[in-house]
């Protein structure tokens, strides 16, 4: 599991997950076949498929091995990666003339060729390639320095304070924060303190003292929030640190 700039990527056998949302756009590839993704009270088989950013899903397969990207969707990257495959409030397979660009660098990830920087720079390449004559819409300076102000924080007292401090009504700022985000100001700050404590756990620390610093009320409310944008136990984190490598 690689943690990049705007990006999260795995390449390693499928990890058997519950039903969960997150905050993230999702590319998952299969290498051996084609995966179940059960989404939206239906199910599709697929080989490489985009799930737009709080849309519950679950993916299942016999062990297979696939690379999963966790893109974070207020980048222009991912923004114009939804735009280019005309992704709404549902999962778009990806053509094969461009998942061919992932396979050759999967195969690359697998044998250990690449390293993290190397892999970061070569899948922003791939995805310029896909996107290179998409453009996005500005976002609202307002809400680019708060989200750019909350990624820094995670101490509640401080984001309270970033918070009181846009010049906007409490009304308004949920509203636009809505349009602009996608997502509700209450859940993004909850999934930029969970992204917190995976690092703290990543670094060697224990979950209750990620719990304790990402400023969760306890560990069982870290716990409850991992396993529902995850969909697996926090403690399987430990069972995986070895493969985690932050960038």
């Amino acid at each position: 599991m690689h943690f990049m700039p705007s990006m999260v990527a795995t390449f390693r056998n499928a990890i058997s997950a519950e039903t969960h949302q997150h905050h993230a756009a999702q590319i998952t590839l299969d290498f051996e076949g084609e995966f179940e993704l059960h989404c939206q009270e239906q199910v599709q088989h697929c080989k490489c498929v985009l799930i737009p950013p709080n849309l519950s899903h679950c993916v299942r397969s016999n062990n297979h091995w696939q690379v999963t990207i966790l893109l974070d969707t207020n980048h222009s990257l991912t923004k114009r990666l939804l735009k280019v495959f005309m992704v709404k409030n549902s999962p778009v397979e990806i053509p094969e003339e461009y998942y061919r660009d992932l396979l050759l660098l999967g195969i690359s990830a697998r044998n250990d060729q690449l390293s993290i920087s190397q892999l970061s720079g070569q899948l922003r390449q791939v995805f310029e390639k896909w996107t290179e004559d998409v453009g996005v819409d500005e976002q609202d300076v307002r809400i680019e320095s708060l989200l750019n102000s909350i990624n820094a924080n995670t101490s509640l007292e401080e984001v309270d304070r970033i918070v009181a401090n846009v010049p906007l009504s409490k009304s308004r700022l949920s509203h636009l924060f809505v349009e602009q985000a996608g997502i509700t100001l209450r859940r993004y700050i909850l999934w930029q303190r969970l992204r917190r404590a995976i690092a703290i756990i990543v670094e060697g620390q224990s979950i209750t003292d990620a719990a304790y610093d990402a400023s969760f009320s306890d560990l069982p409310h870290l716990s409850r929030t991992f396993k529902s944008m995850f969909g697996i136990n926090i403690s399987m984190l430990f069972q995986i640190k070895k493969y985690i490598h932050i960038h």
